[in-house]
């Protein structure tokens, strides 16, 4: 049975690692508070059968979401990735369908119903999930973020 499997709850050791960049120092006009933000998820150390998803980033609230990328550290023998930010099996609502197959491909945030060019505003915290199209237990891949804090008030 298909089920969502939270990789923010895993430890490094299970195959899941949430990085924050360095903060800098707040511009003069105090808004500016964009950042990089990326997770790495090992495949190869817990799994993903066919079907299952993946929940591999919180979005914080308030937080405007530019860009989605993710670089494949480690292929996989088969199958096509999706990232988006419906709790839901195959949700492309970031990137589409890429293939997982070649190390080193970015898989970019292309056109989407977030209107990628503009990116996303998230007043409420969201997430971000990973599905597949086949079973996954060899891939290795880093998902970039680009974002900005927005103050709400």
């Amino acid at each position: 049975m298909a089920a969502l499997v939270d990789y923010t709850a895993l430890t490094e050791a299970e195959g899941f690692k949430d990085t924050f960049p360095v903060a800098s120092k707040t511009p003069v006009d105090g808004l500016n508070k964009e950042f990089w933000r990326k997770v790495r998820v090992d495949l190869s150390l817990t799994n993903l059968a066919m079907g299952d998803w993946a929940k591999i980033m919180v979005i914080p609230a308030h937080t405007y979401v530019k860009d989605v990328f993710a670089v494949v550290v480690v292929a996989e023998t088969a199958g096509n990735i999706l990232v988006g930010d419906a709790n839901a099996d195959q949700s492309n609502t970031w990137i589409t369908a890429t293939a997982a197959t070649s190390a080193d491909a970015l898989i970019k945030t292309p056109a989407s119903t977030n209107q990628a060019t503009w990116g996303k505003y998230y007043h409420a915290a969201g997430a971000l999930y990973l599905s597949i199209s086949a079973a996954f237990d060899e891939a290795i891949l880093d998902v970039y973020v680009l974002c900005q804090q927005i103050d709400p008030e």
